[in-house]
């Protein structure tokens, strides 16, 4: 498995189809902005520290809960903040909303034996409640756990290939931030940047599909 160093040129490890597809959950499959500036919210007047507005939120978008922990709520522990997230979260599952197409990409992916799995930075019960609830069945899920760093660390990306069975280096990874982006350099994994720069661009999975199933 390649990872980071000595890497094939994007022009060669990028093929017409990938051996397996990556995708972040927030922002591409699912848009819970705000759903989570709520969640955060709530939490921070839980523990009693200040309240987070929209333009900071949104600077640090897609990063860990370790992040959050330490920047938002006084670093307290990243796995009690973890926990609040989920129970909070559902009060506001009501503000989340699935990308179209998102489960018809899942449902062309498995239809043509395309391995698909979601790398995410958020709790991993938390994705797994919105996945399953949106109709949305990856091959993998994948989550910072003990031993396995978040994003932009290339970790997730690593597990994940290696739960579809595919070498990095032939997996594309879809993303929409800057640490999606960093975290499939440093995996040699092709990033297919939604709404953002990458090896390649999209502005709607309508696109990818197009890509991937029609030759567009």
């Amino acid at each position: 498995m390649h990872v980071g160093l000595n890497c094939p040129e994007e022009s060669n490890r990028r093929s017409l189809m990938p051996g397996a597809l990556l995708l972040d959950f927030d922002g591409v499959l699912v848009q819970t902005q705000e759903a989570w500036l709520n969640t955060m919210n709530a939490v921070a007047q839980q523990r009693g520290t200040p309240p987070i507005d929209r333009a900071h939120f949104l600077e640090t978008w897609g990063q860990s809960v370790e992040a959050d922990a330490a920047l938002f709520f006084q670093g307290a522990n990243p796995a009690e903040i973890g926990r609040q997230y989920t129970d909070v979260f559902a009060e506001f599952v009501g503000l989340v909303r699935i990308e179209p197409h998102a489960k018809h990409l899942f449902d062309s992916c498995r239809q043509s034996g395309l391995p698909t799995a979601i790398v995410t930075n958020a709790p991993l019960e938390l994705v797994d409640t919105l996945a399953h609830h949106f109709g949305l069945k990856p091959i993998a899920m994948c989550a910072p756990s003990k031993g396995v760093g978040p994003k932009p660390a290339p970790d997730l990306l690593i597990k994940a290939c290696d739960k579809t069975g595919v070498d990095c280096c032939k997996a594309w990874f879809v993303g929409d931030t800057s640490n999606d982006r960093a975290a499939a350099k440093a995996a040699c994994t092709h990033f297919v940047g939604y709404g953002t720069p990458g090896d390649s661009r999209i502005s709607t999975l309508a696109e990818l599909i197009d890509q991937l199933f029609h030759g567009q």
